[in-house]
Formats: C-alpha cells, sequence, structure tokens
C-alpha cells in the first residue's frame, strides 16, 4: 500500500468517517501518513421553517469534485441531500480531507468550482433546510 497515493488515503478517510474515528496515525515501508478529520463542517442560521446552511471550508487547498479514485461524485443543484454525504474534498499535497453535508436539505449552490484554491472558512456549499418551529 502506498501512503502517498490520494486514492488510497480517500480511502482511509472514508474508512475513518464511518467507523466514526477522529483521527488515524499509520507507518507502513518507511512511510507515515496521518489523517484528522473535523467535527464541523458547516453552520447553520437559527431554525426557521426554510433556512440556509452554509458548508464552509475547514482547511487550505484545492477543491476536488469527484474523489481521487473517481468513486464519490459531487451532488447536483437541486438534489436532496443527506448527513454526511460527499460534496467533495480538499487536496494539499498528500492530504485528501473529505468535505461532507452536516445537514439534511436541498442544495441551493456550489460556491467552489473544480480546481480551485480555497482557505479556511470559505463558503464551499449552500443548502436549503427545513426545521420545525416550537411554538
Amino acid at each position: 500500500m502506498d501512503l502517498k497515493d490520494p486514492a488510497v488515503i480517500c480511502r482511509l478517510a472514508e474508512a475513518l468517517r464511518q467507523a466514526q474515528g477522529r483521527s488515524l496515525s499509520l507507518e507502513l515501508g518507511g512511510q507515515s501518513l496521518r489523517i484528522a478529520l473535523s467535527d464541523t463542517v458547516a453552520t447553520a442560521a437559527a431554525p426557521t421553517k426554510a433556512s440556509h446552511a452554509t458548508i464552509a471550508s475547514t482547511g487550505f487547498g484545492t477543491y476536488r469534485a469527484t474523489s481521487p479514485d473517481g468513486l464519490l461524485t459531487p451532488p447536483e443543484i437541486g438534489e436532496t441531500l443527506k448527513v454526511g454525504q460527499w460534496l467533495g474534498c480538499l487536496v494539499a499535497g498528500d492530504l485528501i480531507l473529505p468535505i461532507r453535508a452536516a445537514e439534511t436539505g436541498t442544495l441551493t449552490e456550489m460556491q467552489a468550482a473544480e480546481g480551485q484554491l480555497v482557505e479556511f472558512s470559505d463558503p464551499l456549499f449552500s443548502i436549503a433546510t427545513s426545521h420545525e418551529i416550537d411554538g
């Protein structure tokens, strides 16, 4: 296994997310790799009947819509998203940071373009969400 292969890194990050882990460190054949997943990928407005959530970058890197292995592809505008759904990834050298939906809702806007350099907290996506109001 080549720990510098983006496809391997993406698969390991996906396995870590599915296992609900926070970080992973590996050493293999003189190579080492550390993957850390962020808890917060989105912030939302106060709950209303219809509100919008913005998914912001949790790091610095180049936005890629499709996973390095080509197995995960981004949703289209108007598509209903589920929590944890693949939205793309940030690539910074050998590090790949998956971007996932933090809320259920409808994708209304893609603010990051393929190959665009993004910085921490740059808005990447907008989601229309529905919340019930207590009252």
